[in-house]
């Protein structure tokens, strides 16, 4: 079996192995956290997730262009001796539209992800 790290009594300094009460001045020894050791924690947790889902946003963005672009030099008429149909103005946001999507759901997809954890 391991030994018990002993921990100091924070008001006189004695080492304290297994007992909640310091045997030698009687202070309780449980170790806490203060209010702002707790919001520091907070604040780090939070800027985590928010990393979290912007990585998700970045991604979707990315992903949803690069389909929006495929799409765009698809149907747009863009091949040798096609013509355009007369919704060209509509697929010419298609890499838009799908970076607006695919965003969507990657941020989505990551905070569901996140919060399973």
């Amino acid at each position: 079996m391991s030994e018990a790290v002993p921990i100091r009594c924070e008001t006189c300094g004695a080492d304290v192995t297994d007992e909640l009460f310091c045997p030698a001045c009687g202070a309780a020894v449980i170790p806490q956290k203060t209010k702002a050791q707790n919001r520091m924690a907070e604040l780090q947790e939070r800027a985590r997730h928010q990393a979290i889902t912007r990585m998700g946003l970045a991604m979707g963005f990315f992903v949803g262009a690069c389909i929006g672009l495929y799409l765009f030099t698809t149907y747009s008429g863009a091949k040798e001796g096609a013509s355009r149909s007369g919704w060209g103005c509509f697929l010419a946001f298609f890499p838009f539209y799908g970076a607006a999507l695919g965003g969507g759901l990657g941020a989505a997809v990551s905070m569901l992800r996140h919060r399973r954890r």
